[in-house]
C-alpha cells in the first residue's frame, strides 16, 4: 500500500518537474535553429522571418560564421531564431569554429529548420523527430514539399504556421 502511494507521489513530482521545464521555456522563449549547407538561404530566411536585415547575405559561401540570434514573437510565443554557419567540410579555421558552434546550438535548440537545396538533397545534419526539413530558395512554390524563399516570401506563412504549431504543442 505504501509502495503504491510512493509511486503516485513520484508520478506527481515528475509531472511537476516537467511542467516547470515547459513554464521556463515559455518564459525564456523557444529556440529555433535554421541549419543547412552554405548558400541554401538560411540568412535570407532569417531576415524574412525577422522582417529586417538581421544577417548579412551574399553569394559567397561561408558568409555567416557565427550564430546570429533574433528574438521575436511568433503567434504569441517568444522565439529566438538562430541563423547558423553553413555546414560543410572546410580547412578554414574560423569557419570550422563557426560550424562547430552551429552544430552545438542546433543540438540544443527546441526546433530545427533544416534547409536543403532541392527535394532530392540529403540534409547535412541527421534529422531527428520533430525537425522540419524544408527546401530553400524555392521562389516559385512549384514544389509539393514544404519549401520557402526568403527572397520572394513564398512559403513563409506556411513555415511560420508549422513552426507555431510545433512550438504550441511543446508548450502544452
Amino acid at each position: 500500500e505504501v509502495l503504491e502511494l510512493l509511486a503516485q507521489v513520484m508520478l506527481d513530482l515528475e509531472s511537476e518537474v516537467s511542467g516547470v521545464r515547459i513554464s521556463e521555456r515559455i518564459r525564456e522563449g523557444f529556440e529555433v535553429a535554421i541549419v543547412g549547407p552554405p548558400n541554401v538561404g538560411k540568412s535570407t530566411l532569417l531576415n524574412a522571418l525577422a522582417g529586417r536585415e538581421a544577417a548579412i547575405t551574399s553569394e559567397i559561401a561561408g558568409t555567416t560564421r557565427d550564430v546570429i540570434e533574433v528574438r521575436m514573437d511568433l503567434v504569441g510565443l517568444p522565439v529566438t531564431l538562430l541563423d547558423t554557419a553553413g555546414l560543410r567540410e572546410t580547412t578554414d579555421i574560423v569557419e570550422t569554429a563557426g560550424i562547430a558552434r552551429a552544430i552545438e546550438r542546433a543540438e540544443t535548440a527546441d526546433l530545427r529548420v533544416i534547409l536543403i537545396p532541392s527535394v532530392d538533397a540529403e540534409p547535412e545534419i541527421t534529422p531527428k523527430q520533430g525537425d522540419l526539413v524544408v527546401v530553400g530558395k524555392d521562389d516559385t512554390g512549384a514544389l509539393e514539399n514544404l519549401s520557402v524563399s526568403g527572397k520572394s516570401g513564398q512559403g513563409i506563412d506556411q513555415l511560420v504556421s508549422v513552426i507555431s504549431s510545433r512550438l504550441s504543442q511543446m508548450a502544452s
